[in-house]
């Protein structure tokens, strides 16, 4: 049975684009740590919604009624039973009952208090390999009419056909792809969104948002990317350029320098700061190339010249499409700016003087930034302990979950430059 959702209802899409739902626009819906969360108004009760991928060709997948069973979710319950199944998915399975959500006391206190039980309902579904655990609970006393507008959202649920594999498989599809239709070329997995395909890396992560909105297209979405990776290293005018060809095309990357030195020695490298080393990209349609130091010598220029070339083209780039940043504190005094959208050369344009120079009226003469990954870099005040003590906190340890991640430490720019200022 297919629920419509009311007209005035907003709509919902997870972030893999596996199911698209839809809630009454007075709840919130929060997305952390890869758990959904539909709050209802004044706090009656919270809807969470926790996705995963299990293969249903292995033998060690638990069944729906393994994975929905509250005996097993709950340490504390009684008045189980049994709740109608959602008609959503292939598979679903339904309880309701009470739990105990007492918070941490002494032991003497669990002897004399009384257990704060409150009224859940839990549904388990299953649709080709994606798996839901939906949980809903009230705050006492529980309201009915709150419990049926949760089963109401989950009723408008509607999963993608075909259903698009997560990241993780996806990558490993297109290598296989590139492994079948260009043996010729080594490759391999190199960041979490890129693949190594010859002497040219292929950023996948755009390609990955093209497949969700159409998983059946997946050979037509991420060939052309593998194939452009492939004919710029063909005949004499691709790896092996005039520089005239390329030079508007040069474009700075910023790139761990331990990995650099282990792994690319042979490209054009400029040591920065942070453990960074700066290298230098040509810039395709669909991907890019590292440039070797024999270009160089055959060019006739410099490391300095390069870097000049690179740096005139960055700062173009975000001419031609500026940089939106998100701001953060008071609005006549901003504490901290991460940009708004990811992009290649983000962090790269913490190289520019002329970017420095716009964060200056906004930050202060001095400030810190720190450049997470390549999509992503954090610039902030010194002037505010509290914020530098959130983004150390809640943003630098987990740096390395970034796409692309690059360091950990902090830089301070000065009217001087940039300089090494203190770790995370």
């Amino acid at each position: 049975m297919d629920v419509t959702a009311p007209q005035h209802w907003v709509s919902y899409i997870s972030p893999f684009g596996w199911f698209q739902l839809w809630h009454p626009p007075g709840w919130k819906v929060e997305m952390a740590e890869g758990s959904l969360s539909i709050s209802a108004p004044q706090d009656a009760g919270m809807l969470t919604i926790n996705s995963f991928w299990l293969d249903q060709a292995s033998q060690n997948v638990p069944s729906v009624a393994k994975l929905g069973n509250p005996k097993l979710l709950f340490a504390t319950h009684r008045n189980l039973r049994r709740l109608a199944p959602l008609e959503v998915g292939d598979e679903s399975i339904g309880h309701q009952g009470e739990t105990s959500l007492s918070s941490k006391k002494p032991w003497w206190k669990k002897v004399l208090g009384r257990k704060n039980w409150r009224h859940f309902r839990l549904w388990c579904v299953r649709h080709d390999q994606v798996h839901l655990l939906a949980l809903f609970i009230q705050a006492a006393p529980a309201d009915p009419e709150t419990a049926t507008l949760a089963r109401l959202i989950l009723d408008t649920m509607e999963f993608a056909n075909p259903v698009p594999v997560p990241p993780e498989m996806f990558v490993t599809q297109a290598l296989d792809l590139a492994r079948e239709k260009f043996p010729r070329h080594e490759s391999q997995r190199s960041d979490q969104f890129q693949l190594r395909l010859g002497d040219a890396r292929v950023n996948l992560l755009s390609y990955y948002r093209m497949y969700v909105n159409s998983p059946e297209r997946f050979e037509q979405i991420v060939l052309p990317a593998l194939q452009e990776a492939v004919d710029v290293q063909h005949g004499s005018k691709s790896f092996d350029p005039d520089l005239d060809d390329i030079r508007d095309r040069i474009m700075p990357m910023l790139y761990p320098e331990e990995m650099w030195r282990a792994e690319f020695p042979n490209f054009v490298g400029t040591p920065w700061m942070g453990g960074l080393v700066v290298l230098y990209v040509v810039d395709e349609e669909q991907a890019y190339w590292f440039l070797r130091t024999e270009l160089l010598e055959r060019w006739e220029i410099d490391g300095d010249e390069l870097h000049a070339i690179a740096l005139e083209n960055l700062d173009r780039y975000f001419e031609q499409q500026p940089m939106e940043l998100t701001v953060a504190g008071e609005e006549d005094k901003p504490r901290l700016l991460v940009p708004s959208h990811a992009d290649a050369y983000n962090s790269a344009r913490l190289l520019s003087e002329k970017f420095q120079s716009t964060l200056r009226p906004l930050l202060g003469n001095q400030f810190a930034v720190g450049a997470l990954s390549r999509d992503f870099f954090v610039a902030l005040t010194l002037d505010c302990p509290q914020t530098m003590d959130y983004v150390k906190s809640k943003v630098a340890p987990n740096f390395r979950q970034f796409d692309h991640p690059l360091s950990d430490k902090l830089m301070l720019v000065t009217h001087d430059g940039v300089t090494d200022y203190a770790p995370w």
